[in-house]
């Protein structure tokens, strides 16, 4: 009997497998005949330091207490920038959009971030 009550277990669980494996959705995935515009990534901007490319994620040290000018390699229009820690650098108003001064206020590190549009797509660079 204990043999026979294992086997209905048994048939019960995969009769409830196959159920459910029935039951999921399939996907259908339909191929565009339009070829989409590239679309800019992080990896092509950067900002530039007096000629010198700072890539995305890379460093700047200023330890002698001057303000810096931060450019970025856009011709976007608009480009919001922020510090992450104003206390430590703060960001003034350049020429354009796309530059400003860094202004050194205490020690300690801040993350510089521009997020500008292009071609319809937001880009964050810091």
């Amino acid at each position: 009997m204990k043999k026979f009550k294992g086997k209905i277990l048994i048939g019960v669980m995969c009769l409830a497998a196959a159920v459910s494996i029935s039951m999921l959705t399939k996907v259908n995935i339909q191929a565009s005949s339009v070829t989409p515009t590239p679309t800019p990534t992080a990896e092509e901007y950067y900002f530039d330091y007096g000629g010198t490319k700072i890539s995305h994620g890379g460093k700047i040290t200023i330890d002698n207490g001057l303000s810096i000018n931060l450019r970025l390699n856009t011709d976007a229009t608009t480009v919001t920038w922020a510090s992450s820690q104003t206390n430590v650098a703060d960001l003034e108003p350049g020429a354009f959009s796309y530059e400003r001064k860094v202004v050194p206020k205490g020690p300690g590190y801040s993350e510089i971030s521009a997020t500008f549009t292009k071609d319809g797509v937001t880009k964050t660079i810091i």
